[in-house]
């Protein structure tokens, strides 16, 4: 019996050399995946940081370009305010905007605070010079004003010493939001 148990043992030792290969073979695939694994979480590491960089790219660009538009509407608005200090001239008003163009959301991601106060205090400030100095109780714009350009108690003159005022405050605000 003796020789049956040697077979046995040498078929059992076979087995467990085969065993022990096939688990070398898969620990070695494991690996393999494991690194194939960290590899591919760390190509999309980097594609998510790249994808991160262009959504702050396109922020930044969004935000230039509204920081662009906001000041060329002031521009148009202070172009304006300053045709009234020679010569008053409402079509002059017709095309200017009476906002910057964007909700206090969208200023607020693109603008610092104290811009934002200026901006507001900017277009606040048009609007009463608008208001009280130009447009009628239907919302049109006063095509007439008593008095001679050289009386100073006249209406013309003081709409546009009004207009000198405005420009002044208007540009101490521009100031402070277009750097």
């Amino acid at each position: 019996m003796e020789p049956v148990i040697w077979s046995a043992i040498s078929v059992l030792l076979l087995l467990i050399m085969l065993v022990l290969w096939l688990l070398s073979r898969i620990i070695k695939q494991f690996k393999t995946v494991g690194t194939e694994l960290h590899s591919t979480q760390e190509k999309m590491s980097e594609l998510l940081q790249s994808l991160e960089q262009l959504d702050h790219l396109k922020s930044e660009n969004l935000c230039e370009e509204t920081r662009e538009v906001v000041l060329e509407r002031a521009l148009t608005v202070r172009r304006a305010v300053k045709k009234q200090t020679n010569t008053l001239t409402p079509t002059a008003f017709e095309q200017t905007p009476i906002e910057p163009g964007f909700q206090k959301e969208t200023l607020a991601k693109c603008f610092h605070a104290n811009e934002l106060i200026a901006i507001e205090q900017f277009w606040d400030m048009y609007q009463s010079y608008l208001q009280t100095y130009w447009l009628t109780k239907d919302r049109s714009y006063k095509t007439v004003f008593t008095g001679q350009p050289h009386d100073p108690q006249s209406e013309w003159n003081q709409v546009v010493q009004a207009s000198k005022q405005t420009l002044a405050q208007l540009d101490a605000q521009m100031s402070k939001f277009s750097a």
